[in-house]
């Protein structure tokens, strides 16, 4: 991941979840508690198809990235979020900003891929149901899962250099709670259209083409 900063700034100061600090306590109790579900839930998950000799299919291989890149992605911005409920010090620095806003298009991006690939593994069942254990090899679904992550990894390379290699020179705050592209940009003094229509593309491909291409499947 490149990440070239072109001004002065170093930090940013993110916007709390809420003005009142009295229920900052309360946000923090819930999140922490949606946080270890989330954590417990995918791990009981992840445990019980490695474990489980019968669940040793393609969907349940598919499954266990699935719960996997919820985790990761859950993992990238929460915790911060609850240490900044705590601490009430919502600064984050340059490079944890840049490494936030990564891991999440990540995991994010790299889970609309296995959503699609669970889509076509249902497909080839249900319509091809003499053929699927010859189609869905031993390798194809490590390949169907590292072609996911590639995918993540190829869009969240050039989301993030791309928002980084632009001049902050406006202002430092950032208006959420966390690092996300458009709050970023609003931040840059340099002309940001190239990469606000980027932006534009890749939610249309995230929002509308993957559950499309799911529902059809």
């Amino acid at each position: 991941m490149e990440v070239r900063n072109q001004t002065s700034v170093t930090e940013f100061l993110l916007s709390g979840l809420v003005d009142d600090p009295s229920l900052n306590y309360l946000f923090f109790v819930i999140f922490l508690l949606m946080y270890l579900m989330t954590l417990l839930g995918n791990f009981s998950m992840i445990s019980l198809i490695s474990c489980s000799p019968t669940l040793r299919n393609p969907m349940y291989f598919f499954l266990g990235h699935l719960s996997f890149s919820d985790v990761c992605y859950s993992s990238g911005i929460t915790p911060k979020i609850i240490s900044n409920m705590v601490s009430r010090r919502l600064v984050i620095s340059f490079q944890g900003c840049a490494a936030q806003l990564f891991f999440f298009v990540l995991f994010v991006t790299a889970e609309c891929f296995l959503v699609t690939v669970m889509a076509y593994d249902r497909y080839v069942a249900t319509c091809n149901p003499l053929l699927y254990v010859m189609i869905m090899s031993r390798d194809f679904p490590m390949e169907l899962v590292g072609m996911a992550y590639c995918g993540g990894i190829i869009t969240t390379t050039i989301q993030t250099s791309c928002t980084f290699r632009l001049s902050f020179c406006n202002s430092n705050k950032v208006n959420h709670f966390y690092c996300d592209i458009p709050p970023l940009l609003k931040l840059s003094c340099t002309n940001t259209s190239m990469r606000d229509m980027s932006v534009r593309e890749f939610s249309s491909l995230r929002l509308v083409v993957f559950p499309v291409f799911s529902l059809l499947a």
